[in-house]
């Protein structure tokens, strides 16, 4: 048996005893509670199935984990999960990671893409992850409160919801709230993120593969959104949802949209 190195947890339904489970894998900076309300809402409807919300390497409680630090290794800890796994669901840097484990996972039937590029990209304003990162590490820590931070990122221009988002990552201690995720980690990450081609797992996927696509997000160009629509016109394993209210946190903007396409009745 080999020791899972990411930190995870399950979500089912009440006294539920899942025969299969769905992973879920959140975006950069992200960790495994910003999905946990998905994952009850389908589990709701769906019973016998469970979902395994991780902590992707160097966030949240996954710390430590040795590098190299880019999405196939990503992928590979996704390996470790001794949990009969046959669907992924991935979000923005987490849908990479998803597509490139669906190239060798065994017994994965599904893969879906939220808003995910599978292409070679910029930093767009997906708000815009370099400035965040680069916000951070001129930030001084510790703080004295969350609020504290809350208000210095949106000094920064960042929105308070993002501000919010952010503050997740903090942890408490002795001298206050101190950032608890290795900026060096996940600029390697994101990095890796932003080179990678997986356009052709995505046009030929070896396993059926699904993407939404946040219509007021800035993660596609046109051309890019044209060629996903096309990719699934031609290819029948692909399919390819636009959902024209929501923007890049899908499942924030339009949580009943998403949970109705994610749902077995579809």
């Amino acid at each position: 048996m080999t020791e899972c190195p990411l930190a995870y947890s399950t979500v089912s339904a009440e006294g539920a005893q899942p025969a299969s489970f769905t992973l879920v894998l959140h975006g950069i900076l992200g960790r495994r509670t910003n999905w946990r309300r998905v994952a009850k809402a389908l589990a709701a409807r769906d019973p016998e199935r469970g979902f395994v919300l991780v902590d992707l390497r160097g966030h949240g409680d996954s710390q430590g984990i040795p590098g190299p630090h880019d999405v196939h290794f990503a992928a590979r800890d996704l390996d470790t999960l001794e949990l009969p796994i046959d669907r992924v669901i991935g979000h923005s840097f987490g849908g990479k990671v998803a597509l490139e484990w669906s190239t060798w996972a065994e017994g994965l039937k599904e893969t879906w893409l939220i808003d995910s590029n599978p292409g070679v990209r910029r930093d767009t304003e997906e708000e815009t992850t370099i400035g965040v990162l680069n916000m951070l590490a001129h930030m001084r820590f510790p703080m004295e409160s969350r609020e504290q931070f809350v208000e210095r990122v949106e000094a920064h221009g960042f929105p308070r919801g993002v501000a919010q988002w952010l503050a997740m990552n903090l942890k408490r201690g002795a001298q206050g709230f101190d950032w608890s995720v290795d900026l060096d980690i996940v600029h390697a990450l994101i990095d890796d993120y932003f080179e990678r081609d997986l356009w052709p797992a995505f046009e030929t996927p070896r396993v059926p593969t699904r993407l939404v696509i946040g219509g007021r997000s800035t993660t596609f160009t046109d051309a890019e959104l044209e060629r996903a629509i096309k990719s699934a016109e031609r290819e029948p394993t692909v399919k390819t949802f636009v959902i024209k209210e929501a923007g890049h946190w899908v499942h924030v903007d339009a949580f009943d949209a998403l949970v109705d396409l994610l749902s077995p009745a579809r």
